[in-house]
């Protein structure tokens, strides 16, 4: 019953939105809420690369050092060994991956 309820309130919210989007925009009309130098597809990609790789970098940079301390910290212990090997070859394959984007290598 109440499923019912909720279904038929979406659907009347939804033709109600659908019905007012003319109107709301007629009135306001429509601006690109970014700048203008994200105003085609290829810069917008771009500029969102740029951020990616300004954001992974540093946490990459932060589990290299993390997998060097487990390394030190293992002393001979195989186990710990490998979960600092692990972490360090996931980290390493991120960080040449994410800087590879602009170079060309074979």
């Amino acid at each position: 019953m109440m499923r019912k309820y909720y279904q038929a309130l979406s659907n009347i919210f939804f033709i109600a939105v659908i019905a007012l989007a003319p109107v709301v925009d007629a009135a306001t009309g429509l601006e690109n809420p970014l700048n203008s130098s994200f105003s085609t597809i290829p810069a917008f990609i771009a500029g969102a690369l740029k951020v990616l790789v300004m954001v992974a970098l540093p946490i990459i940079t932060l589990f290299l050092v993390i997998s060097g301390f487990m390394f030190v910290l293992a002393r001979g212990n195989s186990s710990k060994l490998e979960e600092a090997k692990k972490i360090s070859s996931t980290s390493s394959s991120a960080r040449s991956s994410s800087s590879a984007r602009g170079s060309s290598r074979p």
